[in-house]
């Protein structure tokens, strides 16, 4: 007989996302009762999210405009934004669980959507780790906030 295997790492958190975020997925319904409809799911939508969970803008933080990211889209220069942070991925190209395709179709713009249609708060954390500044407009600071006097 075949020996059930345990989940892999990361299963619960994987099953959660899809039961709380997809209200019409295979396991929302099932989780609702069976054919009764989906289960009630409270919806974060992801300004909702990526506001509750993006910090203050470090003291002197390097200010990039858009159209500097969207220089850096390339697979050996890859740039993104998520929630007005600007990360550089392309150090974790090689290492992303979703393969390299994943990031760089993303890269040069603005990626808050899909990152947080589909990771975890985890996942969130590792960013930290490739911030290298703020979206905004060079002359007025960070998302549009007066820049300092210099």
């Amino acid at each position: 007989p075949r020996r059930a295997q345990p989940p892999p790492p990361g299963a619960k958190e994987w099953r959660s996302a899809l039961t709380s975020n997809a209200a019409y997925s295979p396991l929302a319904m099932q989780k609702g009762g069976g054919g009764s409809g989906p289960a009630p799911v409270k919806v974060v939508t992801p300004a909702k999210f990526a506001a509750a969970a993006t910090p203050p803008a470090p003291d002197g933080a390097k200010v990039f405009t858009m159209a500097e990211v969207e220089a850096h889209s390339a697979e050996d220069d890859c740039w993104i934004v998520i929630a007005n942070k600007v990360y550089d991925a392309t150090p974790y190209l090689k290492e992303h669980p979703g393969g390299s395709a994943s990031i760089t179709m993303n890269g040069g713009m603005d990626a808050t959507e899909d990152f947080d249609a589909v990771h975890s708060d985890k996942a969130r954390k590792m960013l930290e780790d490739f911030y290298i500044g703020e979206l905004g407009d060079v002359a007025s600071g960070p998302r549009g906030d007066a820049a300092p006097a210099p």
